[in-house]
């Protein structure tokens, strides 16, 4: 957010907050004013009070009563010393309505810029057309503040009189003026405006650029759209500032289709920036024209290119799975590397069968990015593939089709899974342990169980959580025979389990287990348990290791003796 949004942001709820709080301390008096049945010259009285709050409170009333008599004291109360009572005499004067114009376009010419202000402000609300032509008057005042006030309220009037100033305007010295102009021509959305809005986009104050934009995006007339594009294609064309270019870029992508073409043709712009910031913007508006041209970039020789292509074509949809596919074939390896990610965030079943002819591909990466995407596609046919797979050479890619068979929740994926457990190396074993563990499928028990026995400790970590998940008694057993052994590593992992069984006597193991082999989520998990000595060593173990401890009661799954 640049400073003058920010400034702006702040000071409005600086404002509205202030208000807001004055409301609710002053209800109660105007309450008891109107039970007393007090009229209006009592509150036009009540204005001259010393007491903010009675002020408030009168001017508030009087905007209620909407009695043309109070519209003179009103005005008088622009000009109050507090802005909260200034702002309450505001909007009374918006709520009399147009008995009140005429007094507010005199006040425009009023020696107090706080008066001329609220009174734009007022007359904004109003929105009657005899309040045009002084708004339009107040676009030259000395004070920025009524100036901008006016460039506001000119484009709720939607009246056409308003056209030109408001574009005079774009040029003001004050960038909030500027910003409000570009907005009320926005709303008006007079032909005129296009190329003054299009020329606001190199405005020198960043809020001003994407309220310019902003008013250009509500113009629907597909003519005017064109026009719009042309202007921000020249500008992405022009090499002298690439800031400025790479903001062109951006703006077409907020436009959406009609900007594809000039996207397109910037994805073969020299500068890689100017390529990332096209390709990142076609993904945005997800046109299917920009399949292919995408597609090609993702052999580019710049990883920014590669990256913001392949990241916006699956954005496209279901219209790019064919050409995706089609691509997998693509002598870049980078490319299929890609594509295979974009299919397997596509999740369409269509992609099954090329992805696991994918499986053989040349390059490692490929075959582990196939691996993925199949894993997130979920479908059943992809097991026999990745089960013949587990035999590749390349052990990250084994880990890859690990996973992938774990992420499909088929039965067919257990017997290939309980294999891997005997893997030769470490991590492809761990994650067949943990992705059985969200089977529950009695033919990975025994397998399991054997893994306890494992010479690796996170081995053991591993199949004893998965065990913890299964319903069969055997695991019940088995991890019973680990906490009499005292198997550290292994209580670690199944801790939750033996939380569950509260078996007397076990928290000094569970403790032990914590401190020589426990993660942040174990010790979560024990200091909410319900157990004071369990949940003591988790606050201690949370504190050595750096941690913020807060004990919410009933944070954990399962409570000390509660699963048994």
């Amino acid at each position: 957010m640049s400073s003058l949004a920010s400034h702006r942001f702040l000071q409005t709820c600086r404002q509205y907050a202030a208000g807001l709080l004055l409301c609710f301390c002053a209800l109660s008096l105007a309450l008891a004013l109107y039970g007393q049945g007090t009229g209006v010259n009592q509150l036009i009285d009540n204005l001259k009070s010393t007491d903010v709050n009675v002020r408030w409170n009168a001017a508030n009333a009087l905007g209620d009563f909407k009695d043309p008599h109070a519209v003179a004291s009103l005005i008088g109360a622009l000009r109050d010393g507090d802005w909260r009572v200034r702002k309450v005499a505001s909007e009374g004067l918006s709520k009399i309505g147009t008995l009140a114009v005429e007094p507010l376009i005199a006040a425009l010419k009023d020696q107090d810029p706080l008066v001329r202000r609220s009174a734009g402000n007022a007359l904004g609300e109003i929105n009657d057309p005899r309040g045009v032509e002084p708004l339009i008057a107040a676009l030259q005042d000395s004070s920025g503040e009524v100036r901008q006030l006016a460039a506001s309220a000119l484009g709720a009037s939607q009246d056409a009189r308003a056209v030109e100033p408001l574009i005079a305007a774009l040029k003001d010295s004050n960038a909030w003026v500027r910003l409000d102009a570009a907005s009320s021509l926005g709303e008006i959305k007079d032909p005129r405006a296009v190329a003054p809005l299009t020329d606001a986009l190199k405005d020198p104050d960043e809020s001003v650029q994407r309220y310019a934009a902003q008013a250009l995006g509500r113009f629907d007339a597909a003519a005017l759209v064109n026009a719009h594009v042309q202007r921000l294609a020249d500008q992405l064309n022009d090499k002298k500032n690439g800031t400025a270019r790479t903001s062109a870029a951006e703006q077409l992508g907020e436009i959406g289709p009609p900007a594809v073409e000039a996207l397109v043709e910037a994805l073969k712009d020299p500068d890689f920036k100017i390529q990332s910031a096209a390709a990142s913007a076609l993904g945005k508006i997800k046109d299917p024209r920009a399949i292919e041209p995408l597609i090609a970039a993702l052999s580019s020789r710049n990883q920014w290119v590669r990256d913001a292509a392949g990241f916006a074509l699956p954005k496209i949809g279901a219209p790019a799975v064919k050409p995706l596919i089609a691509a997998l074939s693509d002598p870049s390896a980078d490319a299929r590397n890609w594509v295979a990610y974009g299919l397997g965030q596509l999740k369409d079943a269509r992609a099954v069968e090329a992805l696991s002819a994918a499986l053989k591909d040349s390059n490692s990466g490929v075959r582990g990015a196939a691996a993925n995407a199949l894993g997130q596609i979920g479908d059943p046919r992809a097991i026999a593939p990745l089960s013949a797979a587990l035999h590749d050479k390349d052990r990250n890619f084994r880990s890859n089709v690990v996973q992938a068979l774990g992420n499909i929740s088929d039965p067919r994926a257990v017997d290939p899974l309980i294999a891997a457990l005997k893997d030769a190396d470490n991590n492809v074993r761990w994650r067949a342990a943990d992705a059985l563990g969200n089977f529950n499928d009695p033919r990975a028990v025994d397998p399991l169980i054997a893994a306890l026995r494992d010479s690796n400790t996170v081995m053991q970590t591993r199949a004893a959580a998965a065990l913890g998940r299964e319903s069969d008694p055997r695991a019940v057993g088995a991890l019973m025979t680990v906490l009499q052994e005292r198997n550290l590593a292994a209580i670690a992992g199944a801790y939750a389990f033996f939380i569950g069984r509260g078996e007397p006597g076990s928290q000094d193991v569970i403790v032990e287990a914590l401190n020589k082999f426990g993660q942040s989520d174990m010790a979560a998990y024990l200091l909410n348990c319900g157990d004071s000595g369990l949940e003591a060593a988790a606050r201690s173990w949370g504190i050595q290791h750096g941690y913020k401890i807060t004990t919410t009661p009933g944070a954990s799954a399962a409570t000390w003796g509660g699963g048994r």
